[in-house]
């Protein structure tokens, strides 16, 4: 039998719309697992919020990693220590957040695990009820940070437009410096440049010492692409986007809140156990 590595993301794949863990994806992961398969939680989230999934997934074990930041921070559960992690200049992070403030758009950062921004507003609460993480609302963020952050994120709550142009109006600006991206509709984020889904791959898949040919990829949004186009098979769920279906090798017949995570595992990994 072949060792293989899972890399799946987190919202609208491995969780249900209701932000809960299908019982069925549990028990095909465990069987994963307990075949000598590793799992990779994969995601956009802070790495504190990834790990509360990790924990309630029962990943926070040998042979289970989490890839955060989309790709920022690489860490392993079972060891509980972090592998690699790349971060963006503050003054990278600094010019964001004036020209977000010119554009009239929410944006912030993080200090470890935790939420720093300007403005306590809707898009701050609403985040906030998505990934539990605390926060700081200051006024000037950079006498709070003391080093660089994995990420800033812009968020609109409405209109997905604003976003898209504030990212066409600073993409000139941006080359070489850090690299945007969109996790869901409402979220633009900026990570260092190294920093994607498929390059946390590359470095487990080195780490571990398994061969590309032996990955599988699941995910969703448009973030998760090059994630799934780096793997052996990527595959997008049911309810992914449409271009994200397009970069897939398999499309799941089951969305998240069908357990489409257990379909992938039992047809991709073991099936062929």
């Amino acid at each position: 039998m072949e060792t293989k590595i899972l890399f799946a993301d987190i919202d609208g794949t491995l969780l249900n719309d209701q932000k809960e863990i299908p019982k069925e994806n549990m028990t095909a992961i465990q069987k994963a697992l307990d075949l000598g398969h590793y799992v990779v939680v994969a995601t956009g989230r802070p790495l504190d919020s990834a790990k509360a999934v990790a924990k309630d997934l029962g990943l926070m074990m040998q042979g289970c990693y989490l890839i955060a930041y989309n790709g920022a921070i690489v860490y392993d559960c079972g060891n509980e220590k972090v592998l690699k992690k790349e971060s963006l200049p503050l003054a990278y992070v600094k010019e964001l957040f004036e020209r977000a403030k010119k554009a009239g758009l929410y944006i912030q950062t993080y200090k470890g695990n935790q939420i720093i921004t300007t403005q306590d507003s809707p898009e701050l609460e609403a985040y906030r009820n998505h990934t539990k993480l605390s926060y700081q609302v200051v006024e000037d963020v950079f006498e709070v940070l003391d080093e660089e952050p994995q990420k800033a994120m812009l968020i609109h709550l409405t209109d997905k437009s604003k976003l898209e142009q504030f990212q066409r109006d600073n993409m000139e600006w941006q080359k070489g410096k850090c690299i945007s991206l969109f996790s869901m509709d409402t979220y633009l984020e900026y990570c260092p440049p190294g920093a994607t889904k498929a390059a946390g791959v590359d470095f487990i898949c080195e780490y571990l010492d398994v061969p590309l040919k032996n990955t599988v990829a699941a995910g969703d949004e448009r973030n998760d692409i090059p994630m799934l186009q780096e793997a052996h098979i990527g595959v997008a769920m049911k309810n992914a986007k449409e271009e994200v279906k397009a970069c897939a090798d398999y499309v799941t017949q089951r969305t998240n809140n069908e357990a489409g995570i257990a379909e992938v595992i039992e047809k991709f990994l073991l099936s062929e156990s």
